[in-house]
């Protein structure tokens, strides 16, 4: 596999980076002297793959490579070491590259308008510079391509909230409540303080007990 994509074989060269992300593949220890330099042999070459298919425009290899850059990568398990950090405004550029390629998949749009929107978001914050006009319209953008993007009203709803458009932030909860269960949280402030709907102190019991139960860890394990 690992000889093939050296060849330009890019199918090949996912299927070895994914191996070596997963921990299933520490590299060939026969060729060096250690584990570990073995180890670093292969996730240096497990990187170059991705992004030669990412450069070459191969649409998976340009959505891994956008994970990457967007998520970053960790060893599996719960004390595994970061092998690369999140950089969103590379993260941004190929989420935008994706939306705009000619194979982009008809129903992954919106997920990348949401990534694209998420790494500026992210980017800004740390950076502390105000793009909050093109996150909205990148959400808004993706709620056109798919009415049910339930991230999209997510998100959205924090932001009408925090600018103090109640109405708007409470039709956008509503819509994703179900999946993403801290929306709920902004339909209890809503319905407690009559802010964008009637005040009602038992509807915001209501939806504060949704997500109690909804966040519970002995609920998310069954």
């Amino acid at each position: 596999m690992n000889a093939l994509a050296v060849e330009g074989d890019h199918e090949a060269g996912l299927a070895f980076a994914e191996l070596v992300f997963d921990g299933k593949y520490g590299g060939d220890e026969a060729a060096v002297k250690t584990k570990k330099e073995a180890k670093d042999i292969a996730r240096k070459s497990a990187f170059e793959f991705v992004k030669a298919a990412s450069d070459a425009e191969h649409l998976d290899g340009m959505i891994r490579w956008a994970s990457v850059k967007f998520h970053g990568v960790r060893e599996p398990g719960p004390h595994g070491s970061q092998l690369a950090g999140a950089l969103y405004g590379e993260s941004e550029e190929l989420y935008k590259r994706l939306f705009e390629h000619p194979s982009c998949p008809s129903n992954r749009q919106a997920e990348f308008l949401i990534g694209q929107a998420q790494s500026i978001d992210f980017k800004s914050r740390y950076k502390g510079l105000d793009r909050q006009a093109e996150v909205f319209e990148l959400l808004q953008k993706a709620l056109k391509v798919d009415g049910n993007s339930k991230l999209a009203d997510f998100i959205l709803a924090g932001i009408h909230w925090d600018k103090g458009e109640y109405e708007k932030a409470v039709i956008h909860a509503k819509s994703c409540c179900d999946a993403y269960p801290f929306a709920a949280l902004i339909l209890q402030k809503a319905s407690r303080n009559g802010l964008g709907v009637d005040k009602d102190e038992s509807q915001a019991q209501s939806y504060y007990a949704f997500w109690l139960e909804k966040t519970d860890p002995k609920n998310r394990r069954k």
